[in-house]
């Protein structure tokens, strides 16, 4: 090819960011977020990183680690994982979620007696790619009392993470320059 660099140039135009707007059921109307000036973003759920039904913890205990790819390493400008629960308890009971990203600690979610849902943000830096990928450290814990012997498989809980979770990067363009490192930003 002549001009290899108007190729890549021509792939990468699908990524770029418009505002848009969407209508609510109040009428009201929402602006995306736009990427900003020399920045790709790139967003996709969990059913795309392999948890098509998301992840599930039940008997107040449970350790995932999601792996997140990012093949070229200073592309990452920052990003966001939101994490989309749903749970539930039976009885009244301490539950934790924690979460962890490249090693460090970043949330410690405690969830409320009964059900519910919740939406927690988890942000992700450069500094958080090892070996080509975010590694996101999730671990589920709970407690009936310190007072009280109980049989954890009888608390009648769980705590659901969804597939519709997802996952914004805002990636450095300049960055993004070899078929090699567009390639591992597709869309599976």
């Amino acid at each position: 090819m002549k001009y290899p660099a108007i190729g890549l140039l021509a792939a990468l135009l699908p990524f770029h960011v418009h505002a848009q707007t969407t209508a609510t059921d109040e009428g009201a109307s929402v602006t995306a977020p736009q990427a900003q000036e020399g920045l790709i973003s790139r967003e996709f759920d969990l059913t795309e990183l392999g948890f098509q039904e998301g992840l599930s913890f039940r008997q107040l205990s449970g350790n995932a680690t999601i792996f997140i790819p990012l093949p070229e390493a200073g592309a990452l400008n920052s990003g966001t994982l939101e994490l989309e629960l749903n749970h539930a308890s039976t009885a009244e009971v301490d539950r934790y979620l924690q979460v962890s990203v490249g090693g460090r600690s970043v949330s410690s979610q405690a969830l409320p007696d009964g059900a519910g849902r919740l939406s927690v943000p988890v942000p992700l830096r450069p500094e958080d790619v090892s070996g080509g990928f975010i590694a996101v450290g999730l671990s589920y814990s709970g407690a009936f009392s310190d007072r009280v012997c109980v049989d954890e498989r009888a608390s009648g809980d769980f705590l659901e993470i969804a597939a519709s979770s997802s996952v914004t990067l805002q990636l450095d363009q300049a960055a993004v320059d070899t078929s090699t490192a567009f390639a591992g930003l597709r869309p599976a």
